[in-house]
């Protein structure tokens, strides 16, 4: 009995710490030679499955979805709803080059802008998944040769500016 008991408490110690953090990240570079912004999402792949899934996109496993063009078209709609990036005072059109499912419970969703010239002053919002996690944040990383500029964004503050040296 007390290992069923013990066993029951370790288990429901576990559930309730399954999801100890909300975050997800982007990583986003200027392609000199394609004239185009580059981006990485990175998200927790059973959030973001369940919020495809609460948004009307019919993925259960986003493995079983590469190479499905009409859902990651889909998936990259939804996803560019709350990612964000303006230029010039012109909101950047980001398309999907592919995801990854990565074994580590992450998802890498790959991306790339309509061509544009770089700027030194990127307005950004990064609202991914706050609608549904309270607690998430997001945080975003612009690399450019040897320097990086980070951005962080809560409920309070979902969208920032990002500005290069």
């Amino acid at each position: 009995m007390r290992l069923l008991l013990m066993t029951l408490m370790t288990l429901a110690c576990k559930l309730t710490l399954a999801h100890a953090y909300y975050f997800a990240f982007a990583e986003m570079s200027y392609n000199f030679t394609d004239k185009q912004y580059e981006a990485t999402l990175i998200v927790s792949t059973h959030d973001i499955e369940e919020y495809f899934q609460k948004n009307g996109i019919a993925v259960t496993e986003l493995e079983d979805a590469i190479g499905n063009d009409s859902l990651l078209t889909e998936m990259t709609n939804l996803l560019t709803k709350y990612f964000q990036v303006t230029v010039f005072y012109k909101r950047l059109q980001f398309s999907a080059i592919g995801y990854e499912v990565l074994d580590n419970g992450l998802t890498h969703f790959y991306l790339h802008s309509n061509q544009t010239d770089r700027t030194s002053n990127l307005i950004v919002s990064y609202d991914l998944l706050m609608n549904e996690y309270p607690e998430q944040q997001n945080k975003i990383t612009y690399i450019e040769g040897e320097n990086t500029y980070t951005a962080v964004f809560t409920q309070t503050r979902k969208r920032n500016q990002i500005i290069i040296e």
